[in-house]
């Protein structure tokens, strides 16, 4: 995924052109040198574009814990989004209540491309790559999927991650220099509930027999600032890096609750559906 970029009007143009060649120089020398002297780290290969579950699963464990306090003077940026789909609730046992409360363990057939099961209520889950001057990052973040106490919403949280990217990300250990806080809590209205809260929604004829699921996505990243990026000023950096984070997250959650609503649609009105993912879930709960 490519983004387009539009940078304050107190980033002089020079900046910019600073930033672009010592981008080009970095990564030119790192071709040739492909340890810097100045970073003693150890190097974590974590290309993961063509990675099985198996190898996800092995590559986000190979990463040690880091968290903010690890880090020098770390950049502070993220984003959020909100979105919601409407979906018609096919009622009793077929109910969005019913489907949403589903095990947990069966989140990965809304993607399988993006999402993977590794174990119990942990995933894989593959982010598009995103591209900024010319580098670009592609992460893969370990997350847990449940149902909160009040069974009344379903939360995603992460809590590992990893990214590979272009040879600057990889030469400068940008994996090994950052930490993340991400969080996606999907709450629900039933039909009954939907057409009983008036004063929530308008009670018309067309939406009785309509059920809604609500997303709310947060993220929030603390990274050291690597080369070349520490030539812009903080808060440029950081303001430019809000706006592609935002573009991101924008563009995800639309797409993932589509995904979400479309899945309950072929949950409900298709029985070999419903009977394969009762069957995927006693497979993964038998002993190995």
């Amino acid at each position: 995924m490519a983004l387009s970029m539009h940078f304050p009007h107190t980033v002089s143009s020079d900046t910019l052109l600073r930033i672009h060649s010592a981008s080009c120089s970095l990564s030119a020398r790192s071709r040739l040198q492909p340890r810097l002297p100045f970073l003693c780290r150890r190097k974590v290969t974590t290309r993961c574009s063509a990675q099985s579950p198996s190898q996800a699963d092995e590559t986000l464990r190979a990463k040690r814990k880091i968290s903010i306090q690890d880090l020098h003077n770390p950049a502070h940026i993220g984003g959020s989004a909100k979105s919601e789909v409407s979906v018609q609730d096919f009622g009793s046992d077929l109910s969005l209540d019913a489907y949403m409360q589903l095990p947990v363990e069966q989140y990965y057939e809304l993607d399988p491309t993006m999402i993977w099961p590794l174990e119990g209520n942990r995933f894989a889950l593959k982010v598009p790559r995103v591209n900024l001057f010319n580098v670009w990052v592609e992460p893969l973040v370990e997350v847990t999927v449940h149902l909160s106490d009040q069974r009344d919403a379903v939360v995603i949280q992460a809590t590992n991650c990893r990214i590979s990217g272009s040879d600057l990300i990889e030469n400068l250990h940008l994996d090994q220099r950052f930490c993340l806080s991400f969080k996606v809590t999907l709450t629900w209205d039933s039909a009954q509930e939907s057409a009983h809260n008036g004063s929530k929604r308008s009670n018309t004829p067309q939406q009785i027999g309509m059920g809604h699921i609500q997303g709310d996505l947060k993220l929030d990243i603390w990274s050291e600032v690597i080369q070349p990026f520490n030539l812009m000023p903080r808060f440029a950096l950081e303001g430019t890096s809000n706006a592609v984070m935002n573009a991101l997250v924008t563009g995800l959650l639309p797409k993932f609750m589509d995904r979400l609503g479309d899945d309950y649609k072929r949950w409900a009105t298709d029985p070999n559906y419903r009977q394969a993912r009762k069957a995927a879930v006693k497979q993964e709960s038998l002993p190995k």
